[in-house]
């Protein structure tokens, strides 16, 4: 009997025969041939979703197989989002691609409604095998969380664009505020998918405020959405949302940014007037570039730069605000660059032609864009940094610093050139001076010289006669001594010769004298 049942809500007969079918299969009186109605057979899953897989829009059979006593809460494995993990049946029946038909609204909130036995709830979870949970209900659980994705029926329904019901889900008090594994809640769901009843439903109910719905809304052109968002109060058009994907970006700056711009002109403006309406900054900057510079950066950007020019950046197209600021990582001294010139220098993957880049087709359409706009070219750096060589555009404080800075650096140079000149004459007169001097001085040591050449030569003349008479006087003193040696020596000659005649002739006498004897 039980198969028996389990084959009638799975064919694929009109809905009334089958009902007719369980309502003959469940007055059976033979207690041997009860069926068991909470019963599934292997490989397959629990009776109310193979019915609604077959009947996906049949009302009359979710409500009679939960008179029954059809488990509606019981799980099962399914895919919720990209893993499969366990599900009840509200939440698998909320997913359309999990179902081979999409079912319909009715169904789903049939299924929402739906009473047990006595009308009562009996809850109990039991964690079972390989990690499925079995919730005994007798009402479908409207806040059921799946184990792996978080998701609640409110999120799914939200996410799959079923307005409807997600204002049944909330009229049965289904949570908004539960989040998913990616901190999504349904408003942001329901705003990213642009279905504004399921956003007006939730924005009765409790919410988080800020929670990247806005950005959700703006990045997608759902202006309707954007405005009502900004309407209830809580979320700022403004807001540098913290998420992961947006990374600090406000809502306008994340449309700029990231918005399809292959979509209509229309669509983008309407989206841009909502958050206008909403005072959002178009001058509010992330990673030093406002909303402009970030629509030059899109994948598609003629048609979101044009929308921003033809409606909030037109009248701010040379505003002093309206550059992006780059900051020299070793000097930390801010540069300043319109888009024109942000184009030109191939700052947003577009290159420039005056330095060296060429601008694809893109670039260059960008670029005569902003120029049919008036848009000047600025580039310089920051108040106080010496400015650069080829800035151009300076906002007029900074052209009156740089005008004085430059007035100074030519007073200064002037001084400088003045100076040097100084120097050099200095240093000419000094040469010369040195010259003059150096010429006294070698005419002073030639005189010099010749002096003592003189002096020396007359020394010489002088020394050589004092020589000379020395060595006369010497030769006279010579003769003379010689002279008188010889006269001694004469006159010694002589004593002696006398001497030797005495002798002699004393020796004669003798002799005679002996002689006479």
């Amino acid at each position: 009997m039980t198969n028996a049942f389990y084959e009638s809500i799975i064919s694929p007969l009109g809905e009334d025969l089958v009902l007719s079918l369980i309502n003959v299969l469940a007055a059976s009186q033979d207690p041997g041939r009860k069926v068991d109605f909470k019963a599934v057979p292997p490989n397959k899953r629990q009776p109310i979703v193979e019915c609604l897989s077959t009947h996906p829009g049949s009302v009359k059979l979710v409500r009679r197989l939960a008179e029954l006593g059809c488990d509606v809460n019981a799980q099962f494995e399914t895919q919720l989002d990209n893993f499969a993990e366990p599900a009840n049946a509200l939440a698998w029946a909320v997913c359309p691609s999990q179902s081979q038909h999409l079912l319909s609204s009715v169904a789903v909130q049939e299924l929402i409604d739906v009473k047990g036995e006595n009308g009562f709830c009996s809850y109990s979870l039991i964690h079972a095998y390989s990690n499925r949970l079995l919730v005994n209900e007798k009402i479908a659980q409207v806040n059921f969380t799946a184990l792996i994705s978080k998701s609640t029926p409110l999120i799914l329904a939200s996410r799959y664009h079923r307005g409807d019901i997600v204002k049944k889900l909330i009229k049965a008090n289904a949570d908004p505020y539960i989040r998913g594994y990616l901190e999504r809640a349904p408003l942001f769901f329901a705003s990213r998918e642009g279905d504004l009843d399921a956003v007006k439903a939730l924005l009765k109910v409790k919410y988080r405020p800020n929670d990247g719905s806005l950005h959700e809304a703006a990045r997608n052109l759902y202006s309707d959405i954007v405005a009502v968002l900004i309407k209830g109060g809580h979320h700022d058009a403004n807001f540098p949302s913290s998420r992961s994907e947006l990374k600090g970006r406000t809502p306008l700056q994340e449309m700029a940014l990231r918005c399809d711009g292959s979509k209509r002109s229309n669509e983008i403006e309407a989206t841009i007037v909502a958050l206008e309406k909403g005072k959002a900054s178009i001058f509010e900057k992330w990673n030093g570039r406002n909303s402009l510079f970030l629509a030059l950066e899109n994948s598609r950007p003629e048609t979101v730069t044009r929308a921003l020019l033809d409606t909030v950046m037109l009248r701010a197209i040379n505003d002093d605000n309206n550059v992006k600021v780059e900051v020299d990582p070793q000097t930390r001294v801010k540069y300043f660059l319109s888009p024109t010139m942000y184009l030109q220098m191939g700052r947003s993957g577009g290159p420039t032609d005056n330095q060296g880049y060429t601008l694809d087709q893109t670039g260059r359409g960008l670029l005569q864009l902003l120029r049919t706009k008036n848009c000047l070219d600025r580039y310089y750096v920051e108040f106080g940094a010496d400015q650069l060589s080829n800035a151009v555009g300076m906002p007029e404080d900074i052209a009156k610093e740089d005008k004085k800075r430059r007035d100074e650096a030519e007073k200064r140079k002037t001084r400088e050139a003045d100076h040097q000149e100084k120097l050099r004459r200095e240093y000419d007169e000094a040469q010369l001076k040195d010259r003059v001097d150096a010429s006294k001085h070698q005419a002073w040591r030639q005189r010099e010289f010749e002096k003592t050449v003189t002096k020396v030569d007359t020394s010489s003349v002088v020394h050589q006669t004092q020589l000379a008479q020395h060595g006369q006087r010497s030769t006279q003193q010579s003769e003379a001594l010689e002279e008188e040696y010889s006269v001694a020596a004469l006159s010694k000659v002589r004593n002696v010769m006398i001497e030797n005649d005495a002798l002699r002739q004393k020796q004669e006498q003798v002799m005679d004298e002996q002689k006479a004897h």
